[in-house]
């Protein structure tokens, strides 16, 4: 059995991208590790690792340096870095960048796109059937929600998966 149709940084990128969707569900609660951080660690790698093997700048790059310049002007500085408010500033703005760049130099082959894509409507598909499931056995009345989220988050990934599987319909290989 071979799994060449398994896309390593596309996995890693949605592992990342997506880790609050599934990272309050209750078997990944005992994790000793934030799963966000975990997986922005490994995407980082294979941004540095894919970056010096192919280091072309790909495009749209400048664009996002720009917008990211900007948003850096809005933080109020100087601040004082170890205070809470910095704190979560400057870890909203990395993680946000990192999502934002990481797809610029991971999703590069067109394969690499479609996968990160069939990943989300997965997690879609995933949240909407324990969403479904969950809603008789609750106790809460119709509240659909999946993996202790947001019920928007589940609207969200399952609105997501209902669009891909409408639109992968005339896709070819």
């Amino acid at each position: 059995m071979t799994l060449s149709w398994l896309r390593p940084k596309a996995l890693v990128l949605f592992l990342f991208v997506f880790a609050g969707y599934y990272k309050a569900a209750d078997v990944l609660q005992a994790m000793p590790v934030d799963i966000t951080l975990l997986f922005a660690g490994l995407t980082g790698l294979l941004l540095a690792w894919t970056f010096l093997q192919d280091p072309k700048v790909p495009p749209g790059t400048i664009l996002m340096i720009c917008v990211f310049a900007v948003l850096l002007l809005g933080m109020r500085w100087p601040i004082e870095f170890g205070s809470y408010a910095a704190q979560k500033s400057l870890r909203l703005f990395s993680l946000t960048a990192l999502a934002a760049f990481a797809p610029l130099l991971l999703l590069r082959d067109d394969r690499d796109r479609l996968f990160f894509a069939a990943a989300v409507a997965a997690l879609g598909v995933i949240m909407a059937a324990f969403a479904v499931a969950g809603m008789g056995s609750s106790g809460t009345g119709p509240r659909a929600s999946a993996f202790n989220v947001n019920p928007i988050l589940v609207g969200r990934a399952s609105g997501f998966a209902a669009l891909f599987f409408w639109f992968s319909t005339g896709l070819e290989d």
